[in-house]
């Protein structure tokens, strides 16, 4: 009986040491939230998936990932990002080409092909997209903001706006209600600050 006494505890003893030998598992790459911004609903292709029209917002892991976007007058550029995420925080990220050290080379701009010859188009009354700016909306806390006839959120809250004029609509938690109209006019780089304080009686 001693001798199988023995055979048991080397076999423990193996099986222990082959554990410990193999260490701990590595954990699994970090994964936060992005919030995409730049011209209003140009396509975000992320490692060659789409993920929305901007302004939209995804999952992804840290590291290098490709960002494709395609404009809506047609054309389209490519970005080479490595994401990082810092304290949990969602990662703010311009996709735009005129966004500096971002942008990229002339190169890599794709021009929409000439159109097919035809009978003379109608003028466009419409002006092209000029940008979009992330706005960051304060005031009494609580108030509910509806941004040209559609509600937007409650104050305090981030929305990303086309620039231009645009009319907010604010009602207080007291139920008082007024209305204001701002232009904005960000260049895509930083976060605009629009306070949505009543007007003075």
């Amino acid at each position: 009986m001693r001798w199988l006494a023995l055979l048991i505890m080397t076999t423990l003893l193996s099986l222990s040491g082959a554990t410990a030998a193999a260490g701990p598992t590595s954990g699994s790459t970090p994964t936060g939230m992005v919030n995409y911004f730049g011209v209003t609903g140009a396509r975000v292709y992320v490692d060659g998936t789409l993920t929305g029209t901007i302004p939209s917002a995804s999952l992804l892991t840290e590291g290098e990932h490709a960002f494709q976007v395609e404009l809506p007058n047609g054309t389209s550029f490519e970005l080479i990002k490595d994401v990082r995420f810092e304290g949990g925080a969602p990662l703010n990220l311009a996709l735009s080409p005129a966004d500096g050290d971002t942008a990229p080379p002339a190169s890599a701009v794709t021009q929409a092909p000439p159109a097919t010859p035809g009978p003379p188009a109608t003028p466009d009354s419409t002006p092209p997209a000029s940008g979009a700016s992330l706005v960051n909306l304060f005031g009494i806390t609580g108030s509910a903001v509806s941004i040209d006839g559609e509600r937007a959120g409650l104050i305090p809250f981030t929305i990303m706006l086309a620039n231009g004029p645009h009319t907010f609509t604010v009602e207080t938690p007291s139920g008082h209600a007024y209305e204001r109209t701002d232009t904005i006019e960000g260049d895509g780089s930083s976060p605009m600050n629009l306070p949505l304080n009543p007007p003075a009686d």
